[in-house]
């Protein structure tokens, strides 16, 4: 699918409907003072092409979207996104669900195709930096591999461990 972002610039994207996507209409590279990056998830499930044929060489200009439950919509909230309001779309390979503890640090559960991975992350120098990773069923940590940072700089497409908004917040003991 060919389109065109908020920016003008030409965009080649593989999704298709039913794909899980990531939309993000503001990034926390534009955002000011205490702003927050805009971006939602959820499922395609149609998507508007410049002429009635729908042809697939066409250009893309809205997608159907049945959205994850968030600060604005709804669980299954569906609604059309017209790309050209859009900073950045793209295929969402993971889920992730971040646990915080206050002060103290972030655990990111991630879960995708063939994945399950525990990422530990803790405040060094007033920074948060991956500090050990386990598998979604094992209790034991291990060590960051070469692997693992790969996969660690692939995630970070959804934000920074301090900006994932669906943060379970725990106060500690």
């Amino acid at each position: 699918m060919i389109y065109y972002n908020r920016f003008g610039t030409k965009r080649d994207l593989t999704v298709s409907e039913g794909d899980r996507v990531e939309i993000i209409k503001r990034s926390d590279i534009y955002c000011i003072n205490e702003e927050e990056p805009i971006y939602h998830s959820g499922t395609i499930t149609k998507i508007d092409y410049e002429d009635l044929n729908r042809a697939p060489e066409k250009e893309a200009v809205g997608i159907w979207v049945k959205f994850d439950k968030d600060n604005v919509f709804n669980d299954g909230e569906e609604d059309l996104v017209a790309l050209a309001e859009i900073e950045e779309l793209f295929k969402k390979k993971y889920d992730i669900v971040g646990y915080a503890m206050v002060n103290e640090g972030v655990t990111l559960s991630i879960t995708g195709e063939g994945l399950g991975k525990i990422i530990n992350f803790d405040y060094q120098d007033g920074s948060l930096l991956p500090v050990s990773i386990q598998d979604a069923n094992g209790v034991e940590k291990g060590t960051i591999t070469q692997a693992d940072e790969e996969l660690i700089q692939e995630l970070k497409r959804y934000g920074t461990p301090q900006k994932y908004f669906h943060y379970v917040l725990s106060q500690s003991k």
